[in-house]
């Protein structure tokens, strides 16, 4: 027998077993497998970047010509901006995975809507959807190239070695 109780305005069913399921899109069992084994906290440059980089830069990355649906991912503030085809919408809303359009996207079987899209022979695997879920759900921080801000002198044409025993970057000539 089950009873509904109400405890400071919350109804709790008791005397059943029952599943707590996160709010927000059903995921697929493959993905939904993925998604649980990521624990930690997701990087940018070492697990984001590589995904979005081989499979959604050509259509949605710095290249101007070939950007589709005036939307760029390579850069926060064109990601998670209103997407010009789409009014009212934002293709990554930090931290919200039910109002990412991206999220939606990546789950859909419509070959209409899905992406990256059947045209460019491009899939995502199981993982690489969950790494960009979770990624999106941790708040989509966006984080500059390890190089950015790294002042070692030179040019951009000299080459650069790691001092193995300093562990600083050098010039080489």
């Amino acid at each position: 027998m089950n009873w509904l109780i109400r405890i400071s305005g919350i109804l709790v069913v008791v005397g059943t077993t029952a599943s707590i399921q996160r709010s927000g899109p059903t995921l697929p069992s493959d993905v939904r497998a993925e998604y649980d084994r990521i624990q930690t906290k997701l990087d940018y440059n070492s697990d984001v970047k590589p995904i979005l980089s081989d499979k959604c830069f050509a259509c949605h990355g710095p290249d101007k010509a070939k950007q589709q649906a005036g939307l760029r991912l390579d850069k926060a503030e064109a990601a998670f901006a209103l997407l010009p085809e789409n009014p009212g919408k934002r293709a990554i809303v930090p931290k919200n995975i039910n109002t990412s359009e991206a999220v939606r996207r990546i789950l859909s079987k419509d070959p209409e809507e899905v992406m990256p899209t059947p045209a460019s022979h491009l899939t995502l695997s199981a993982r690489e959807k969950a790494v960009i879920i979770r990624w999106i759900e941790q708040g989509a921080v966006y984080q500059p190239h390890w190089v950015v801000g790294v002042d070692v002198g030179g040019t951009f044409t000299d080459l650069f070695v790691l001092d193995e025993k300093t562990g600083q970057a050098r010039i080489v000539k």
